[in-house]
């Protein structure tokens, strides 16, 4: 199955230039671009779409209400919002359901990370399990949790990892570390189904991970997509980790 994506950006430099980032991926993919909203909502109805890359911006009808109009359309499709401000984001993972955003300016290797998790999805007729999953784990969708500046609420699909450091924990997202007095199973209680308590120090948020590595005979690395900092995962849960990889469908390499 090959995939078909839609471009859509009212800029031309933009449109060409995530199409030349997916090209050198060097996948077999079928394009269409648009360059409104409006446009979007169009060719939707004409063409099942496996995946679009909407810009938020745009003119009269926004990417985010164009990508609703889609959704009732395409229950399944992937939407990765490209767009430069983060309350904009948080509207699109909670209204839209879609699966990803890329903050503005757009960097080749975020785009291919995400495309790498997705088109093998696609390939393999996957995507409509994987939605659904998504979807049901997006129904909680908050941590609220107490720090030295007050109460501070965290959208729960930005958390890539919570960390046990000292008496502290350290609840690592993308844009952020968020430092709180809480104990780790107490942060673990409050998570959706799709964090696991991998090790005595580390839950980790399933769907955000890139890989997992070979550290020591007891212990393994889990690297997160776009993000420099590990975590660690126990040899004694790596056959529980793995169910959890196997539950949420992402082909991620162990």
């Amino acid at each position: 199955m090959i995939p078909k994506i839609l471009i859509c950006d009212d800029s031309q430099v933009q449109r060409v230039l995530v199409q030349e980032f997916i090209e050198e991926m060097g996948e077999e993919i079928q394009f269409d671009e648009a360059c409104t909203g409006q446009e979007a909502i169009q060719k939707s109805k004409e063409v099942q779409y496996d995946i679009i890359l909407m810009d938020i911006h745009m003119g009269s009808i926004s990417g985010l209400k164009a990508a609703k109009q889609i959704r009732i359309q395409h229950p399944f499709v992937f939407i990765i919002f490209i767009t430069a401000y983060d309350h904009y984001a948080m509207e699109a993972l909670r209204e839209v359901h879609c699966f990803d955003y890329i903050k503005k300016p757009l960097k080749k290797a975020e785009l291919h990370q995400l495309l790498k998790i997705l088109i093998p999805k696609v390939r393999e007729d996957l995507y409509k399990d994987c939605l659904f999953q998504k979807m049901e784990a997006d129904t909680v969708k908050y941590l609220t949790i107490a720090t030295g500046q007050g109460q501070t609420v965290i959208e729960m699909d930005t958390i890539l990892f919570v960390e046990r450091k000292g008496k502290f924990c350290a609840i690592h997202t993308l844009s952020k570390i968020h430092f709180v007095d809480e104990a780790l199973e107490q942060i673990h209680e409050q998570l959706s189904d799709r964090f696991l308590r991998c090790h005595k120090s580390y839950i980790v948020n399933v769907t955000k991970i890139e890989k997992i590595q070979a550290y020591t005979r007891y212990t393994d690395t889990i690297i997160f997509i776009g993000y420099r900092v590990s975590a660690k995962s126990s040899a004694r849960k790596k056959k529980e980790l793995k169910e959890y990889v196997k539950k949420y469908n992402y082909p991620i390499e162990f």
